[in-house]
């Protein structure tokens, strides 16, 4: 039985088109073609599984990866600790966190750190999943900037077959944009029809007034702040080369 493995990130690190790719060399069909179904055995996303009332099955019929966003010390995770044997983790330049979180947050680098500290150092990784044997990680501007090279390595490592096959490759990156993944259900695609009828939701939460986003120069000040003072962010940025 094949492990399971992991696509794991930051959430809005870029995850989700490195998913799509993946379920698009699976499948080798593009996403219209592809029924929900069969993109949830293939490459689900672990929040989208539970919102169409699911787990990942640890038998058999385990998915070939699954996405999450939640660090690896979350209870949800729990009962795939023994199964997990993989992780694909797409890191991201730690500015864009800075970006989003507000330059002068102070919390932005911390943030980043335990993430990518807790999903790609192996001695961390033992501790959450223990048959863990291999760690594989992206970078997400490598992804934007070259998909098929990236979706190569990522196949690779999978070891899905014994060769990558560079026009299945290809024809993922052409099919599967994110465009194209939207509206599937690894997408924007609503859930399972009828399943929120089962539960109560809560209401809306007012959205938090938007100040001006911070200046590039601000950004790259809270960044170099962080590499100074924060001697494991700065370790682990140089480590992805940002």
């Amino acid at each position: 039985m094949r492990p399971l493995t992991w696509i794991a990130s930051r959430p809005q690190s870029g995850s989700t088109p490195v998913l799509g790719l993946v379920a698009g060399y699976l499948l080798d069909a593009p996403p219209a073609e592809v029924s929900p179904e069969d993109l949830l055995a293939a490459a689900p996303d672990l929040v989208t599984l539970f919102s169409w009332g699911r787990t990942v099955p640890l038998d058999e019929a385990r998915p070939s990866v699954v996405k999450t966003t939640f660090p690896p010390a979350a209870e949800v995770l729990d009962p795939y600790r023994e199964a997990t044997g993989r992780i694909v983790y797409v890191v991201r330049d730690p500015r864009d966190l800075i970006a989003r979180l507000g330059a002068r947050s102070g919390s932005a680098g911390e943030t980043w750190t335990s993430h990518v500290r807790e999903w790609t150092v192996p001695e961390r990784v033992a501790r959450h999943f223990p048959n863990v044997d291999a760690i594989c990680a992206v970078r997400f501007e490598d992804a934007n900037r070259d998909p098929v090279a990236t979706l190569s390595e990522i196949v690779r490592f999978l070891g899905v077959a014994d060769e990558v096959d560079g026009d299945r490759v290809r024809r993922a990156v052409e099919n599967w944009t994110r465009e194209t993944l939207r509206p599937t259900v690894l997408g924007e695609a609503p859930a399972l029809p009828g399943i929120w009828a089962f539960r109560d939701l809560a209401p809306p939460r007012p959205a938090a007034p938007k100040g001006d986003p911070p200046s590039r120069r601000d950004v790259e000040a809270e960044y170099q702040r962080c590499v100074r003072d924060d001697e494991e962010f700065g370790t682990l940025a140089r480590r992805f080369g940002y």
